[in-house]
């Protein structure tokens, strides 16, 4: 993402794909769970509940366990970087990967809980979507991990242009 020429261009498009991020999964779980609770949906794989007891929590857990993981991992290269510019593309990339794998394990969440019905697949879901916001994207956030120079600071608190 280098199309962005100040902070405020660059938390505004990290903030838009946050939402789309938080919202996607929102709907979908909103129109599972009214179908449920209005009794046009009917649990097709009650049989999966079993299975399901044991694989949502692991998968829900493995994923925001390995989201923090890469993003660590990720965010440890900036500091190292020589401009702002990759600082920021950097940060942008691993907020991306943390969200889709926080996402991704909320997601199986709800599958689980549109084929079963069972409201605790639904709890996993929620709980995904706390964490996700958790981790949103913030400025102290980013200076936290970017270790800016004053200069880049400078940049950053007065919203210059980015070089």
């Amino acid at each position: 993402m280098d199309n962005f020429k100040n902070a405020t261009q660059f938390f505004n498009a990290l903030n838009i794909l946050f939402y789309g991020f938080m919202s996607g999964g929102l709907i979908f779980f909103l129109v599972t769970y009214l179908a449920f609770q209005s009794n046009q949906l009917e649990a097709s794989a009650t049989e999966l509940v079993s299975i399901f007891n044991y694989i949502v929590p692991f998968v829900c857990i493995m994923e925001f366990g390995l989201a923090v993981f890469l993003f660590d991992l990720t965010a440890k290269k900036i500091p190292s970087m020589d401009s702002l510019k990759e600082k920021l593309s950097t940060y942008f990339r691993g907020k991306l990967i943390q969200w889709a794998l926080i996402e991704s394990g909320g997601l199986f969440a709800i599958a689980a809980y549109f084929l079963t019905g069972n409201q605790m697949y639904a709890l996993w879901y929620l709980s995904s979507v706390m964490v996700l916001a958790f981790y949103r994207a913030t400025p102290s956030n980013f200076y936290k991990y970017a270790q800016l120079s004053q200069k880049e600071h400078r940049v950053m608190e007065n919203n210059l242009e980015i070089e």
